[in-house]
């Protein structure tokens, strides 16, 4: 269980932690001015690091603090000595991401009961209030976030991006807040909490599947969805292991003989001009062979991406070992990094050093995770969830502080929104 301590201090930090997840999880911030999200988010972490480490002196560097620090330094180093082009908002980016774990796991046993649920609540209802207002902004306006993401110079993107409309990472966001609903309204006892957690995740798939602006999302949601079904309602009632490993591969044997038919027929018939982009973006991930009126990139051309990264960590000595930092190119041609794939990514700019780094940081920081989460019954579900950000991050790019939020703080402490306290 989560453990219930009592520290003598006052809520500043909780309500620190709760502005910085508003503003990481709120797209008005990320879409309307792409500095400004970052200039807050580090001054809030400022003050967060003052006051627990100069004021009260209550952070425990211990060897995992102690690594990422090192990491954040090392990953900096790179743009300090022109090794990298990346922005400073880019290289803020990833820090404040590293940052969230070092906070997730100061509030292991750094604040109350009390103050882990206010946390966790207010994220939820942050989360809640940012999909319904979305489910309603791209429906009145159907292309405002593919508008937005694609950041074509025009009046009308800059009317969108002064409105709360998420794009590509908002997009995976919900489909993580999604099953990690999913999970919980599948193991609350009590039946209106059920259908409260039920209907927010209802919403996000709602938003996913009709309203989100990348095919790739949607294919996550559905391995992630189905996964935590299967796994809740037969595996876990299974006694015969053989039986579920066999049906897990014929599962996906099945799918992959009948999707491809399926959609095709369903792009023909349906009528919805909606599920038809959306059927024919998932087929075009899956053999690039869907109507030539959209214009997704496919499946293939983003495994190309991360061949190109790939290529790059492997080409020379140097590379393999320091990395190329993160040069601009005008066109990914053999040389350079895809910027398709965070992990694979990672490798090209700064090696199997940086590589080291990041495999041991998430190594760490998704089994503190998980130690949290390991006495609930359903924690083999939530396997599911960083299995889900570990695929997005091999496909895409992932260590961002709205993702930080969603992983390292409502993950781990989503069992407060149906525990209650003992005593």
């Amino acid at each position: 269980m989560i453990s219930e301590n009592k520290p003598k201090w006052n809520n500043f930090n909780v309500f620190l932690v709760i502005a910085l997840a508003g503003i990481c999880l709120t797209p008005l911030f990320e879409t309307n001015i792409k500095t400004t999200p970052r200039i807050f988010q580090l001054a809030i972490l400022i003050l967060w690091f003052f006051d627990v480490v100069i004021v009260k002196g209550r952070l425990r560097v211990t060897k995992q603090v102690l690594f990422i620090f090192v990491w954040m330094l090392w990953e900096a180093a790179y743009k300090l000595i022109g090794i990298s082009s990346a922005t400073w908002s880019n290289i803020f980016q990833k820090e404040i991401f590293y940052s969230l774990i070092i906070i997730m796991l100061y509030m292991k046993t750094g604040t109350s009961f009390k103050q882990k649920k206010m946390i966790v609540w207010s994220i939820v209802m942050i989360l809640a209030f940012n999909v319904i207002d979305n489910i309603m902004l791209c429906t009145k306006y159907p292309t405002a976030n593919e508008m937005v993401a694609g950041g074509t110079e025009d009046l009308s993107v800059a009317f969108f991006a002064g409105l709360n409309i998420g794009t590509t990472m908002f997009g995976f966001i919900t489909v993580l807040f999604s099953g990690i609903m999913l999970i919980i309204a599948l193991n609350d006892i009590k039946f209106k909490t059920r259908i409260f957690f039920g209907l927010l995740s209802v919403c996000a798939d709602y938003f996913v599947v009709f309203l989100s602006n990348r095919g790739i999302t949607v294919l996550v949601w559905i391995l992630m969805t189905a996964l935590i079904l299967f796994t809740k309602f037969f595996i876990k009632n299974s006694k015969n292991k053989f039986i579920c490993v066999t049906s897990i591969i014929a599962i996906f044997i099945a799918a992959n003989f009948l999707s491809v038919p399926i959609l095709k027929w369903l792009i023909i018939n349906i009528d919805s001009y909606r599920l038809q982009l959306r059927f024919n973006t998932l087929l075009n991930y899956m053999i690039s062979g869907g109507s030539s009126y959209i214009s997704h990139s496919s499946f293939i051309e983003r495994l190309s991406f991360l061949e190109l990264s790939w290529n790059t960590f492997i080409n020379n000595f140097f590379n393999f070992v320091f990395g190329v930092g993160y040069p601009q190119f005008n066109d990914h041609i053999a040389y350079g990094v895809g910027s398709h794939s965070e992990i694979i990514d990672s490798l090209a700019k700064y090696g199997i050093i940086g590589g080291f780094f990041i495999f041991n940081i998430l190594k760490y920081s998704l089994k503190s995770v998980f130690e949290n989460l390991r006495a609930y019954k359903f924690s083999t579900e939530t396997i599911i969830i960083m299995l889900t950000f570990l695929i997005y991050g091999l496909l895409n790019n992932a260590f961002t502080p709205e993702v930080g939020v969603i992983i390292f703080f409502l993950l781990p402490l989503s069992p407060l929104l149906i525990e209650r306290k003992n005593n």
